[in-house]
């Protein structure tokens, strides 16, 4: 649905920084924070606005993926790039509504295979696509199954691809899609098995990497959160699991069907991961067994890395070329094995929030930058976002 003043076409919730001020080729901005310059509105105009045209497509098609604004070179107005859970990816006329390419991809996973309704009653694009504006390629992950077989295949036979396409023509970038799969990167007993995970975060750029969240269906299945990185020339960067060795639930079984990998998905309820220069922070939900803080007992410092990454904020340094990725910050609070993994408390019902610097800081006590994070249990964490906290540093419990 789109809306116009007397004035002007304007999309709602777009971002500056392509070739039109108004263009937004991600979900919200880099840094999450939810501030998006040119994008006033004046509250004595509100009453001129009316919709200009609605679109409708196939029975049961849902769009859990924000819609893009774009303006590729040589267009005069923005496009609109949607994708559905039907592996559907549409360019339409901003002004006009008008259908200007389609691309419809493999048959996408069935939510019969997830055990999980949540998403019903396919699994295809969940996650908000990210466009680069400096070549107009747009990046995503497609869920469907090996092979291109149909839908309804089987969990064990989902696949994640990768893809880059030109927009608006909606054409392959040579030697993408490119298949997701194998060990992680830190634990090679922990696999990325694409029909027991779920690509919900809205992506992010650092560099020549594109950067993806992964979480559960319903929290089903042996599945291991993973953060994932793929380069622009097309391979597979890293896959680091949330949940790894020492500290995970060992012996890792083989049957999918037993929920022991580890969990910790990264889903943040499609919010995007957020991003500060090389750095990427996001947030995982509740995992299985008590973790490396749980087991130790006492205060841990955020700076040093654990393997077990579980009800956390996190922030993770990636190699702007390799996509190689680097712990290098994270808090944890001091109930998250007893209250929020017990409670099935996910921080990740959301993701993190970076708040302008120039804004929002605190020099008398040394904090140059503020990162916000919340989850279902209705807490929200205000932390430093350059120190973010560790475990238990206040007296065995969360500052406050």
């Amino acid at each position: 649905m789109w809306f116009t003043s007397t004035a002007s076409v304007l999309p709602l919730l777009t971002l500056c920084g392509a070739v039109s001020l108004t263009d937004q080729y991600q979900d919200a901005d880099s840094l999450q924070s939810g501030y998006l310059p040119y994008h006033n509105i004046d509250p004595s105009k509100l009453g001129t606005f009316t919709k200009s045209w609605t679109m409708q497509f196939n029975t049961s098609e849902a769009f859990l993926a924000k819609p893009l604004t774009y303006t590729p070179k040589g267009f005069s107005n923005e496009l609109v790039i949607v994708v559905s859970n039907q592996n559907i990816v549409r360019v339409l006329d901003g002004l006009l509504g008008s259908v200007l390419y389609t691309r419809v991809l493999d048959a996408p996973f069935s939510s019969a295979d997830s055990n999980c309704g949540d998403i019903s009653p396919t699994i295809g694009i969940t996650g908000t696509p990210i466009i680069d504006p400096n070549t107009d390629i747009m990046y995503f992950f497609s869920k469907g199954y090996k092979n291109g077989a149909a839908t309804g295949s089987g969990t064990i036979n989902g696949q994640y691809k990768a893809y880059a396409v030109k927009l608006p023509n909606l054409t392959d970038v040579p030697g993408f899609p490119i298949i997701i799969g194998g060990p992680a990167t830190n634990d090679p007993t922990r696999y990325f098995v694409a029909g027991t995970v779920l690509q919900r975060p809205g992506l992010a750029i650092i560099g020549n990497s594109i950067i993806a969240g992964f979480g559960g269906h319903c929290d089903n299945f042996n599945y291991t959160g993973l953060l994932v990185t793929v380069t622009k020339t097309a391979s597979v960067g890293a896959m680091q699991a949330m949940v790894a060795s020492p500290g995970a639930p060992s012996p890792q079984p083989t049957d999918i069907n037993k929920q022991t990998g580890g969990k910790a998905g990264i889903w943040q309820g499609g919010m995007g991961l957020a991003v500060q220069g090389s750095n990427v922070f996001f947030t995982t939900g509740n995992g299985v067994g008590p973790g490396v803080n749980k087991n130790q007992g006492v205060p841990a410092n955020g700076k040093v890395p654990i393997s077990t990454l579980e009800q956390v904020v996190a922030n993770f340094a990636v190699d702007p070329n390799t996509g190689i990725l680097t712990q290098q910050d994270y808090f944890e609070p001091y109930n998250f094995d007893t209250q929020l993994n017990g409670g099935d408390q996910d921080i990740s019902s959301a993701g993190v929030a970076l708040l302008d610097r120039g804004t929002f800081n605190a020099p008398a006590v040394g904090v140059s930058g503020i990162a916000v994070a919340s989850g279902k249990n209705g807490v929200i964490y205000i932390m430093n976002a350059d120190n973010l906290g560790g475990f238990a540093n206040n007296g065995g419990k969360d500052a406050s």
